[in-house]
């Protein structure tokens, strides 16, 4: 769009400007015709006032000598003929004598000559007091003088300065008429990869364009609506999940006590309450995720419940993580670390982003997992069949579990990208060597 409307906005500059300067030679030409014809008409009637108006008495030998006397220095730059009734050339001055007389003739009135890079302009007037005698008065004139257009050299001269020109008022037009959609489209193009909207920021809805009733500002002004209602209908699902999971958490608190109970009096058989716990562990898991999905959107970036972020060992964390899925997933994690390598966060967050990508990795894949942390980053890697393109087009979206993926509640993924952003970390999925899938956590040098 930027191009089109550039490429447009020059072409109708270039060409505006092209036909100003045609609009501007012609009316320069005219008023430069104007002035010519009313020299000559001056002229003209000033000879005719004098000795020359009465041809009977006039010594064409003093022609010349009369001429002068009454125009002085008017007469330089012009011609004097007197023909008559056959055209005939009856007197002419000197500078006539270089000129195709025989080619002027006595009507219309004005006559324009044209040729050899000359401007010949005459008038032809009647002399009141002789008929058949006619006396042409006329300039001579560079052609470039009265040229609507300027030499060839002067032309190309200005069309490289109205491209130069046009170009660059093009760029700038582009650029400020086009800048709330650019800061428009730059807006959504992060609010994509995000998972909480944000309002409008000034310089995109500005005061201008809450009052304006111009298109583009109706534009601004919807979408600032369109944010809004999303961002409310954001707050209540975060508001609903929370209450939910908070609701919840006590049921199954008591359900597992209960059947805790009943198992020791012997009410119920041990496999069952086996089996029992175990629906409830998955249960309270979800419940955990959900609290911690809810909970990340309201946590300050300065860390847990408003504190302040420390500086956390990466080291330590990875192995207890470790220890405890060791017992569910026994000899399939492998991991090396750099004893100082340190993370500024809070801990319940760092925690919660190994776990679920330590998880999603074991779950979703039969072989085993390799951690290593070094350097500004923490790598996971697996050699399972590797993310699916619908996971990884919706990464961050809560319940996104992609294409035939029973296992999980499709809430692990949505956490980690959640702590990513509020962070700033940076968060990549790629596809391992020799099959599975990487995922690379890159956390900013402090």
């Amino acid at each position: 769009m930027r191009a089109r409307f550039f490429w447009i906005t020059f072409l109708a500059l270039f060409v505006a400007s092209l036909a100003a300067v045609g609009i501007h030679g012609w009316f320069l030409r005219v008023e430069r015709i104007r002035l010519i014809d009313q020299q000559v008409r001056d002229t003209a009637e000033t000879l005719l006032d004098s000795e020359l108006g009465d041809l009977r008495r006039v010594n064409y030998e003093r022609v010349e000598e009369i001429i002068s006397e009454e125009l002085g220095e008017n007469r330089i730059g012009k011609f004097f003929v007197i023909r008559g009734a056959k055209n005939q050339v009856i007197y002419e001055s000197a500078s006539a004598k270089v000129l195709p007389l025989l080619e002027l003739p006595q009507s219309p009135q004005w006559v324009t000559v044209e040729e050899k890079g000359q401007y010949i302009r005459v008038l032809n007037l009647s002399l009141p007091r002789i008929k058949d005698r006619t006396m042409q008065v006329g300039v001579v004139l560079d052609d470039g003088l009265v040229s609507a257009f300027p030499p060839l050299r002067r032309v190309a001269i200005f069309i490289a300065a109205a491209l130069l020109i046009g170009l660059a008022s093009a760029a700038l037009l582009t650029s400020y008429l086009l800048r709330p959609i650019s800061n428009l489209y730059s807006f959504i193009a992060d609010l994509s990869r995000d998972e909480a909207p944000r309002g409008l920021p000034p310089l995109i809805l500005s005061a201008h364009h809450r009052e304006s009733r111009d298109e583009m500002s109706a534009l601004l002004r919807g979408v600032a609506r369109l944010i809004e209602r999303v961002n409310r209908g954001h707050r209540t699902s975060r508001a609903w999940s929370f209450q939910m999971a908070h609701e919840l958490k006590t049921p199954l608190a008591i359900i597992e006590a209960e059947i805790t109970q009943a198992e020791a009096s012997g009410a119920i058989p041990e496999k069952l309450a086996s089996s029992v716990r175990e629906e409830l562990m998955q249960a309270s898991s979800a419940v955990t995720l959900f609290l911690s999905w809810a909970e990340l959107e309201e946590a300050p970036a300065s860390g847990a419940n408003g504190g302040r972020l420390y500086a956390q060992r990466i080291k330590p964390v990875v192995e207890t993580l470790c220890g405890r899925l060791e017992k569910q997933f026994p000899s399939r994690l492998a991991f090396t670390a750099e004893e100082n390598f340190t993370v500024l966060a809070a801990a319940q967050h760092l925690e919660l982003l190994l776990s679920n990508l330590l998880r999603n990795a074991l779950v979703h894949s039969g072989g085993a997992v390799q951690i290593r942390a070094g350097g500004s980053a923490v790598e996971i890697t697996d050699n399972g069949a590797g993310l699916p393109a619908a996971v990884k087009d919706r990464l961050g979206e809560p319940f996104n579990k992609g294409p035939g993926r029973e296992k999980g509640h499709g809430l692990g993924l949505a956490l980690v990208a959640g702590i990513c952003r509020r962070y700033g970390w940076g968060l990549q999925f790629s596809e391992a060597p020799g099959g599975g899938t990487c995922a690379r956590v890159e956390f900013p040098r402090e």
